[in-house]
C-alpha cells in the first residue's frame, strides 16, 4: 500500500491522477531508497512517496473508515 503526494504548480493541493507511476511501479529504483515493508493486519504501514519518504502508518484511517462504513451501508441496502 502506498501514499502519494507531490503537489506541483499545475496541483498545489496534491498529486494528480498517475503522478505517482514512475516511482511505485520500480522506474526510479536506485541506492539510497527507503525500504518498503510489506503491509499486514499486524503492521498495517504504508509507502510515502513525494514530499515525505518512508513508511508510515495510514494517513486519514479515520476518514477510510467512514467511507468503509457508508459503503457497506449501501451494501446492505441493495439486498
Amino acid at each position: 500500500m502506498y501514499y502519494f503526494n507531490l503537489p506541483t504548480a499545475r496541483d498545489p493541493n496534491g498529486s494528480g491522477h498517475g503522478q505517482e507511476v514512475a516511482y511505485v511501479f520500480g522506474n526510479l529504483g536506485g541506492p539510497g531508497l527507503p525500504a518498503w515493508p510489506a503491509f499486514s493486519e499486524s503492521a498495517p504501514l504504508v509507502m510515502r512517496f513525494g514530499i515525505d519518504q518512508g513508511s508510515a502508518p495510514i494517513p486519514h484511517q479515520d476518514r477510510l473508515h467512514v467511507l468503509d462504513a457508508y459503503y457497506a451501508w449501501r451494501r446492505e441496502r441493495s439486498k
